[in-house]
């Protein structure tokens, strides 16, 4: 018995080949674009951990201003002299070895290239037993609510974290 060779010999055409080539490419575009989505989301998400420690850090700084404020003694940095309401940014005063504020501009701190902005905002705290029922009647002399709001090159939104300091050594 003889085999016919040439009758068994199929091979691929030229539509198979260009359908397979097709396939392959939408496959790896397919790839290509779930990769770049991911390490998108990625480098988002480093830069909000960033700016959530920035911003938390502004709270600290602050804290620690109203602390030493109590520490140093002098009538002239008391907590009543923190701002009650406005903007203002931090600085490191390097001749006091300390923190302080600056009003009105905002400080910037770059970190792997991308540049953050960091802003403070004081703003007044209205009483929490309102003589009226109005709850921001009567304001809180010994209470200033502190809003950090740290916004980045590549993010419009930015992020915000507010806390309530208080005098909590009022009569020192």
């Amino acid at each position: 018995m003889m085999i016919n060779f040439d009758a068994k010999r199929n091979g691929f055409g030229i539509i198979e080949v260009l359908i397979a080539s097709t396939i392959i490419a939408m496959v790896l575009s397919a790839l290509t674009a779930a990769g770049r989505s991911s390490l998108r989301g990625s480098t988002y998400t480093l830069e909000r951990a960033q700016a959530t420690n920035l911003a938390q850090e502004g709270i600290e700084i602050v804290r620690q201003i109203r602390d030493t404020y109590w520490i140093d003694g002098d009538p002239l940095t008391g907590f009543e002299n923190l701002p009650a309401n406005g903007n203002k940014s931090l600085y490191f005063d390097k001749i006091k070895n300390k923190w302080d504020l600056l009003s009105g501009s905002n400080d910037k701190t770059t970190i792997n290239g991308i540049e953050f902005t960091r802003e403070i905002i004081f703003s007044d705290v209205g009483s929490l037993i309102p003589a009226s029922g109005d709850l921001n009647s009567v304001k809180n002399e010994m209470s200033r609510k502190i809003t950090v709001k740290v916004s980045w090159q590549n993010n419009m939104g930015g992020i915000e974290v507010s806390e309530i300091l208080t005098n909590w050594r009022p009569n020192y």
